[in-house]
C-alpha cells in the first residue's frame, strides 16, 4: 500500500499517487499536481484568468460549476484569484461599473505555487 506522498497544489490536501507505480497506471497523470479534478479545473480556470485568456465573467461561470467550498483551505494565490474573479464580476454587473482593478496576483504566482511542489517532491525516488 503506497503511504501519501503527494500534496495538492490548489488544496493542499496530501493523498496517495505513484506515477510509476502498477497501482496507479490507469490514473490520469494530472493526479501528479491535484488530488481531484476539481483541483485541476480550478487550477486551469486560476490560470487562464490570470493569463488573461478568460475574462472574470468566463471565469466565474466554469468557477461556478465547481466545488468552491473549502476555498479558505485552497493555496493562497488560488484564493486571491477566485475573489478578484468574483469581485471584478460583480462590480461589471452593478448598473454603474467603476473601473475594473487589475488583479493582485502576477502570472509568476501559478508558477511558483508549481515550482514549489515540484522542488518538494523533485528529490524524491519512486519505486517500481
Amino acid at each position: 500500500m503506497t503511504k501519501n506522498n503527494r500534496k495538492c497544489i490548489v488544496c493542499g490536501k496530501v493523498y496517495p499517487y505513484c506515477p510509476t507505480c502498477s497501482d496507479y497506471s490507469k490514473m490520469p497523470p494530472w493526479h501528479t499536481l491535484f488530488c481531484e479534478d476539481n483541483c485541476r479545473k480550478i487550477f486551469n480556470i486560476t490560470s487562464d484568468f490570470l493569463a488573461e485568456a478568460i475574462s472574470a465573467t468566463e471565469a466565474k461561470t466554469k468557477f461556478d460549476e465547481c466545488n468552491l467550498q473549502d476555498k479558505l483551505a485552497f493555496n493562497d494565490n488560488v484564493t486571491k484569484a477566485i475573489e478578484t474573479v468574483y469581485r471584478e464580476d460583480s462590480k461589471k454587473s452593478s448598473p454603474v461599473a467603476p473601473a475594473i482593478e487589475k488583479p493582485d496576483i502576477k502570472k509568476s504566482d501559478v508558477e511558483d505555487i508549481i515550482t514549489e511542489d515540484f522542488s518538494a517532491h523533485k528529490s524524491r525516488k519512486f519505486k517500481k
